[in-house]
């Protein structure tokens, strides 16, 4: 029975992506697969296809370095998409993620005082005609292009750098944490998916929270 449920999700899944290909007016082009394995549409890269079992998001290794009164945070991360994910990646579909950091006040007895709480968004986009990958900064709207999508999510993995918090909105001697997460945004897929995408778990993809000390 869960088999012939995942099957029919699948069905579903190609029906609304074709749906939003026929409501924008783009050409979807669906890689198909040999017995074997091998790629024998020519609309996917080798290297686009996630490998089975390496699904979800993780924060690898986190850290905080103060530099002219503001903490600033570097972060290693490990993005690996669905099959869903990269299926409409490569089918000229934005993904948006989401970068969560938070400095909070832990307290024993009742709830963390959360002192400040900041997002940092990127989008990858796939163009098809140039078979390059467009990562987009969505605060600073800085972009970068790449020839692979590995190259594209390692580079999304590597934060250095990034401002968290003014030393002085700390008090002297108060321990404070650091927190930090990545997700995929379900909310900013194009409306025809949105809706399979909130029920489905390939599209549910998040790291863990990482707490570390702060000061």
């Amino acid at each position: 029975m869960m088999k012939k449920l995942a099957m029919k999700t699948n069905v579903h899944w190609k029906k609304l992506l074709l749906l939003f290909s026929l409501m924008t007016g783009m050409v979807i082009l669906t890689p198909v697969f040999s017995e074997n394995g091998e790629t024998s549409s020519g609309s996917v890269e080798p290297d686009s296809i996630e490998k089975q079992g390496q699904t979800g998001f993780r924060v690898n290794e986190v850290a905080t370095q103060l530099d002219e009164d503001v903490y600033r945070l570097d972060a290693l991360l490990e993005y690996h998409l669905s099959d869903a994910a990269v299926e409409a990646l490569v089918s000229g579909v934005p993904i948006t993620f989401e970068l969560q950091m938070k400095v909070v006040s832990p307290r024993e007895w009742i709830w963390d005082k959360t002192i400040a709480e900041l997002s940092q968004r990127y989008r990858i986009e796939y163009y098809a005609l140039t078979r390059q990958y467009l990562v987009t900064n969505l605060n600073s709207q800085s972009q970068d292009i790449y020839s692979s999508q590995q190259g594209a999510m390692e580079a999304l993995g590597v934060v250095t750098e990034l401002p968290l918090i003014d030393k002085h909105l700390l008090k002297e001697g108060e321990l404070y944490e650091g927190r930090l997460r990545t997700r995929l945004m379900i909310e900013e897929l194009p409306t025809p998916l949105r809706v399979l995408a909130y029920l489905s778990s390939e599209w549910r993809l998040s790291s863990e929270w990482t707490v570390w000390r702060l000061q």
